[in-house]
């Protein structure tokens, strides 16, 4: 059973389909995606703020990710190399967020 699969199963990624709708399959992009879940437990500013802070996106940005986790309950927010996706995650974590990387999308 994969990664999303069980996601899925316990109703934190919405739906399997969904996971996969928003990574691209383009040979330029790598391997690993950072998804930013919803669990209900921040709004929707302090969601918004953090992205601005960690990815140094602008807002109009920002709050396009923060709907999209808040109505579809994840969302992919970054693509890249495992060892920087980690810093990041890190840094979302510390800011109580919940967030995944994974290969399996």
């Amino acid at each position: 059973m994969s990664l999303v699969d069980i996601l899925a199963e316990s109703g934190i990624v919405t739906t399997k389909e969904f996971v996969k709708s928003v990574t691209k399959s383009d040979e330029s992009f790598s391997t690993w995606a950072l998804v930013l879940l919803n669990d209900n437990t921040f709004g929707i500013a302090h969601i918004i703020n953090s992205l601005i802070d960690i990815l140094h996106i602008n807002i109009r940005e920002a709050q396009g990710y923060a709907l999209s986790v808040y109505y579809k309950g994840n969302v992919v927010i970054k693509f890249g190399e495992r060892d920087t996706l980690s810093e990041l995650a890190e840094k979302f974590r510390s800011r109580g967020l919940a967030i995944i990387m994974t290969r399996d999308f």
